[in-house]
């Protein structure tokens, strides 16, 4: 029982630790000057409006989509510089795309039958 109980408190250091790494990588990431970025973002826009939103590439011989709608919404949020401090900037990041998240997992997880709830869906 002992082995249990230090391998879960070693794995919880280890997820703590990796979590405290995370926000600090993403702390740096927000930290960087976005002007440059809001730069790249306005040239890319004439390439996503020319391949459109979902295009197909032949690479290396198999065909493969694209997801320019979620590298546009990305780009975006990178170049956006908002009055806001370094640390809310960073823990609002992923805020549109946890919706999207939690909506896909009502549909998954809920009963045959079931509607989701207004708003989710």
């Amino acid at each position: 029982m002992k082995t249990y109980v230090k391998l879960f408190g070693k794995s919880a250091l280890l997820v703590a630790a990796c979590v405290v790494v995370g926000f600090a990588l993403l702390l740096a990431a927000f930290a960087l000057p976005t002007e440059p970025m809001a730069e790249n973002a306005i040239a890319s826009a004439g390439v996503f409006e020319e391949e459109g939103t979902y295009p197909t590439v032949n690479f290396l011989g198999v065909d493969t989509m694209l997801d320019n709608f979620t590298d546009s919404i990305m780009l975006i949020q990178a170049a956006y510089r908002e009055d806001a401090s370094l640390i809310d900037r960073t823990i609002n990041v992923y805020r549109p795309f946890g919706h999207g998240v939690s909506a896909k997992l009502n549909d998954v997880i809920a009963p045959p039958g079931h509607t989701a709830p207004s708003g989710t869906a």
